[in-house]
């Protein structure tokens, strides 16, 4: 599709509104009603003059706009969004606007909290003229190069969980009136954990009696002490450290350089340094 005469109304906007005519990449030519296009374009948008025709495999559509329309129709025509600000310091590696007016470049160092794409956009006539401007919402693909503190502390001393031979049941019986839990005599215990299994109860048929029957489970533990020595120290550390890149790359985060130290000498183990990234930015 190619959109000529076209100012207030983007690209974007106007392969969004003609897709509801069958105009889209794949569909076959022969379905496109140039006419109706030309009417609908008239009748919805405010423009003097429109055409469609299709020549080869493209489909070109003519406009002309009124240039007389005021701002809050021409508001009307998009999405009030927030300027794409910078969520770190860093210089700009990658930027590609679809929407917005973009205020840094390439190479261009940058501050946190800095606009890098706003969402003011200027309407220009033919001859390069600003007529007004509007808000969108900006979109674009950011990268920002910057350096991400990495600090992590792992106690020495750890708590577990050892399991006694005590334990006990109980029967549970529930519907939409309340639960009864049927329960054997014993001796109470402190720490426990608890393992629920619960079915509902169907009888023949398959008919759902509204009855749910099913068995709690508790099982006592002692917390017990025990120290990390080095060697597990500097592994949970390290597996904590990857836990936090992999969890980093599936935001869109590209590592480019890890720079850690790992120290077990005292009595707990640290993971300090830095992480250079490029960091995308969005809005």
């Amino acid at each position: 599709m190619n959109f000529n005469g076209n100012y207030v109304y983007t690209d974007e906007y106007l392969k969004s509104y003609i897709k509801d005519m069958k105009v889209y990449n794949g569909n076959m030519l022969k379905n496109i009603d140039c006419a109706y296009i030309e009417e609908c374009i008239r009748n919805d948008l405010d423009v003097t003059w429109a055409s469609v025709e299709i020549k080869g495999s493209m489909v070109n559509v003519y406009i002309k706009e009124n240039y007389s329309m005021n701002k809050e129709a021409v508001k009307s025509v998009y999405s009030d969004g927030e300027d794409i600000v910078s969520s770190c310091q860093g210089v700009v590696k990658k930027i590609i606007t679809r929407s917005g007016t973009p205020l840094v470049a390439c190479g261009d160092e940058v501050q946190e909290g800095q606009v890098l794409v706003s969402g003011r956009v200027a309407v220009t006539d033919d001859s390069g003229t600003e007529l007004y401007q509007v808000d969108v919402c900006p979109d674009a693909d950011i990268l920002v190069h910057t350096v991400i503190a990495y600090d992590d502390i792992l106690e020495r001393e750890y708590g577990y969980r050892q399991y006694t031979k005590r334990r006990y049941s109980s029967l549970i019986i529930e519907n939409n009136s309340g639960l009864i839990k049927l329960t054997k005599p014993h001796r109470r215990i402190e720490q426990y954990d608890i393992i629920t299994q619960k079915y509902p109860l169907i009888v023949a048929g398959g008919i759902d009696t509204g009855i749910v029957i099913g068995v709690e489970n508790r099982k006592e533990y002692k917390v017990m002490n025990d120290r990390y020595n080095d060697v597990q120290l500097e592994d949970i550390l390290n597996e904590r450290l990857q836990m936090y890149i992999s969890h980093m790359e599936q935001k869109g985060v590209q590592i480019m350089d890890c720079r850690v130290n790992i120290d077990t000498t005292d009595d707990r183990g640290s993971c300090t340094g830095e992480l250079e990234v490029l960091l995308p930015v969005t809005n």
